[in-house]
């Protein structure tokens, strides 16, 4: 792309001036945080398994603790709030709470923050968009869910993923989605919506 006027090597897009900031995104109190974050490991992690338990839960850990680093990142906050959507939907459904959109909140503030990132794909982009993909399938908004489970597809063929990778994270990232593949078609005949096998499926297939 070297000299076409579109594709100036090093620049990147101005930031949307009316998205909030990270400091303006409030972080739900330790004890519910805390619950979510069990809820999500114990009844979806399983299903899939888009997410580094340990790494995740070292973050998770320094956050609640309030280190300034980790609160700076914007990705991993985006991951966090991805994954307090998804297991509040598990907790009305389980609490059979009537809510069209339960975590709605959440969901919120984890499509913010990714369309805050302008930058290249990564690793915690791919599991922001996996996870905000299930929690939609799991409104029966299948048309936004289809959206994002596309765009962890696009997101991870630009790392690479599709091909192996040659980067230790990226084999992991491989690794899980092909454990995830295999879940979602040992449980494909249940067909129940709230564990969407054929859209990890589809995740993992293309």
């Amino acid at each position: 792309m070297a000299g076409h006027p579109f594709f100036i090597p090093g620049l990147q897009g101005a930031r949307l001036p009316f998205l909030p900031t990270r400091e303006q995104l409030d972080i739900p109190p330790s004890y519910m945080s805390n619950l979510l974050v069990t809820v999500y490991f114990d009844k979806l992690h399983y299903a899939l398994p888009v997410l580094y338990k340990n790494q995740f839960l070292n973050k998770y850990r320094d956050l609640v603790d309030g280190a300034d680093q980790v609160r700076a990142d914007v990705r991993f906050l985006a991951v966090f709030y991805a994954v307090c959507a998804c297991a509040t939907s598990l907790l009305a459904r389980d609490g059979g709470v009537q809510s069209l959109s339960p975590g709605i909140e959440h969901f919120e503030k984890a499509a913010l923050l990714q369309l805050s990132l302008n930058d290249d794909a990564s690793i915690e982009q791919i599991q922001c968009f996996a996870l905000l993909s299930q929690c939609t399938a799991s409104w029966n908004s299948l048309g936004q869910a289809w959206k994002y489970a596309g765009q962890a597809v696009r997101s991870a063929i630009d790392l690479g993923c599709h091909v192996g990778g040659r980067v230790c994270a990226i084999k992991c990232v491989s690794a899980d989605f092909y454990i995830a593949r295999k879940v979602a078609e040992r449980n494909q005949q249940s067909r129940r919506r709230n564990e969407q096998p054929s859209l990890v499926e589809c995740l993992c297939s293309r």
